[in-house]
């Protein structure tokens, strides 16, 4: 009986829970599969990447909403009746400030945490919601572990994949010795540098401050990785 009665109380309990995952799962999905199209900045120029990222501000502000698939499936319960998400565009507007100012490499490894770790502490965080973080109840210590093992494989691997493409940096980059710098890391090198943005971008996305995190973390990880860059080589 004990048994029994724990099943039918759990059965009770999962639909509601388990509608909310699916429902999270099908827009972190999204989230994470338009971080894909930062493979693209290894090929093209610094216009050409800006006028996609400015693109995808306009599709996502005016044009997504109008899919009432999209509203259904990829907008929150409090966003569904404006037809407008937050974190959607400024997923966006963060991509175009990414590319607008900083190397090419760097702002394929920062799109990379964007949509990876963001995504997967998201997931983790409301699966698990194991250790609530003494400055921020909302956030917890799962969802920051899922955010450094999303990010950093994801930042490293865009890193590598999009250096031989630094010609297309701002020109604020331009100068050679800048660029021989953000080209000189190796794999391991990378790999290290990418773990320790990885764990900024987490403690910054769970900072309760009235900036969004999509802004925040990728933006101040962006700073983190160029500093240590400087710092390390």
């Amino acid at each position: 009986m004990p048994e029994s009665r724990r099943a039918m109380d759990s059965s009770s309990q999962n639909p509601l829970r388990v509608n909310m995952f699916r429902a999270e799962l099908s827009r972190q999905t999204v989230h994470m599969s338009v971080g894909l199209l930062s493979l693209s900045l290894r090929w093209l120029t610094h216009p050409q990447a800006l006028a996609g990222a400015a693109g995808l501000i306009v599709f996502n502000s005016l044009i997504l909403p109008r899919f009432q698939i999209a509203r259904r499936h990829l907008y929150r319960t409090d966003e569904q009746p404006s037809g407008f998400s937050r974190g959607i565009v400024t997923y966006s507007i963060s991509v175009l400030l990414l590319i607008l100012i900083f190397p090419v490499p760097v702002a394929a490894a920062m799109w990379g945490a964007l949509a990876f770790g963001d995504g997967l502490a998201t997931l983790v965080g409301s699966q698990m919601g194991k250790g609530p973080l003494p400055w921020n109840r909302k956030k917890t210590v799962s969802g920051c572990v899922g955010y450094v093992c999303g990010a950093t494989p994801s930042m490293a691997f865009l890193y590598a994949w999009t250096a031989p493409n630094l010609v297309a940096s701002p020109k604020l980059w331009g100068a050679q010795a800048t660029q021989s710098l953000f080209a000189s890391p190796g794999i391991m090198e990378v790999m290290a540098i990418s773990f320790l943005t990885a764990i900024a971008c987490a403690l910054l996305e769970s900072l309760d401050t009235p900036i969004d995190d999509n802004l925040l973390a990728p933006l101040g990880g962006a700073v983190v990785m160029i500093a240590l860059t400087f710092l390390l080589f």
